[in-house]
């Protein structure tokens, strides 16, 4: 897995927009999350404002989950050689302050994305 540093696009001490690029190439699905957004601002929570996701050679479903929980945020099908963008209509506010957003994939490949994200309480 290759998960890029967030790039700070602003950073007033209580709340960070970032974009985060990220390549997994996935050998054991479900056995380990990856974090694909975060950690946020202390005591914050991440928001996510867009997601770019795709693989190349095989079709897979994307779970998404705050970390340390099993409960599926959203899931994301793919199918092979698409790149779906999900611009979220208003906003996706992890439930929990303090925790990363991750994901899970349902069979082994290639899943490489983009996501932009900021923190807030």
């Amino acid at each position: 897995m290759t998960l890029d540093e967030p790039i700070a696009t602003t950073d007033s001490g209580t709340s960070v927009t970032a974009q985060q690029r990220f390549t997994i190439d996935g050998e054991d699905p479900g056995t380990a999350p990856v974090t694909v957004a975060g950690p946020p601002a202390a005591g914050q929570k991440v928001v996510i404002d867009d997601l770019l996701v795709s693989t190349q050679a095989v079709d897979m479903r994307l779970e998404f989950t705050e970390s340390d929980t099993a409960e599926v945020l959203f899931p994301v099908n793919l199918l092979a050689g698409l790149a779906p963008q999900f611009t979220l209509r208003g906003k996706f506010k992890l439930p929990t302050a303090d925790k990363s957003l991750v994901m899970n994939s349902s069979v082994a490949g290639l899943v490489d994305g983009v996501i932009l994200w900021h923190s807030e309480a």
